[in-house]
């Protein structure tokens, strides 16, 4: 077959798939699925509202188990997913540390100029954070259904909300020591 040939049958299959893909997005269970999102969207938004950082890690601890059950297919996929979950451990115990008095300023007291920004300390909170807020940006980057876009883009959303609250109550608890 010639270089115009294998042109041609590359647009070709490029036709059929995305044919294909167009078909899968408007089949009834694609519909049910894209009115799951809806429904979990709107869910992500309440928690957000709440503004509570243990509400937030709590529902994205939810979200990362569901992940790693229904769709770590692949090893790079299921070690990022274990890596989050060992992380967001972390990030509970920091939080659980803010409400133990003086135990988080023997933290802060403890680390090393790295693991301190703007005065406070980078605790397994702040750095799940940001951590996951890596891993959901470059889940966003693939070619997902537009429904599933908006869903990673709330939870990034609510990570940002927790963030601020928890870094609110980290200066509070600080400045009382």
């Amino acid at each position: 077959m010639g270089k115009i040939g294998l042109i041609n049958e590359l647009t070709e299959g490029l036709n059929v798939k995305f044919l294909a893909f167009a078909q899968k997005e408007s089949t009834r269970e694609a519909e049910a699925f894209s009115d799951c999102c809806a429904n979990t969207f709107g869910i992500l938004r309440d928690i957000a509202e709440t503004g509570d950082p243990e509400i937030i890690l709590r529902a994205e601890k939810g979200l990362l188990d569901d992940e790693l059950q229904h769709y770590s297919n692949f090893p790079e996929m299921a070690n990022s997913l274990k890596t989050a979950h060992k992380e967001i451990d972390g990030a509970f115990r920091a939080l659980e540390s803010l409400q133990t008095p003086g135990a988080h300023r023997v933290l802060a007291d403890s680390l090393s100029h790295k693991d301190i920004q703007n005065g406070l300390p980078l605790d397994g909170f702040r750095k799940f954070e940001r951590s996951h807020q890596t891993r959901l940006a470059n889940h966003l980057k693939g070619n997902l259904p537009l429904h599933e876009k908006a869903l990673l883009r709330q939870r990034r959303e609510n990570l940002q909300i927790a963030r601020n609250a928890y870094i609110h109550f980290q200066q509070k608890v600080l400045e009382q020591f």
